[in-house]
């Protein structure tokens, strides 16, 4: 899932579109690299919760056929 970070955010619109990842996949990863900033001491803040049900969101928009980035 760490790949999903060394994109750009034109492949990742590309990746969402084209099913190859959903964005619960894309926000979860972007997650994950959060939490371990936080162990680094650098400040962030970020609506976890908020930002899966988001993405949940999308990717059931998607699925019933709304395009990626809209």
């Amino acid at each position: 899932m760490n790949d999903l970070l060394k994109l750009s955010l034109i492949e990742v619109k590309n990746a969402i579109a084209e099913k190859r990842v959903s964005e619960t996949d894309w926000t979860k990863a972007a997650r994950d690299r959060n939490n371990k900033a936080s162990e680094h001491n650098v400040l962030l803040t970020v609506h976890r919760e908020g930002a899966l049900a988001d993405a949940a969101a999308a990717d059931d928009e998607h699925r019933r056929g709304a395009s990626a980035g809209g």
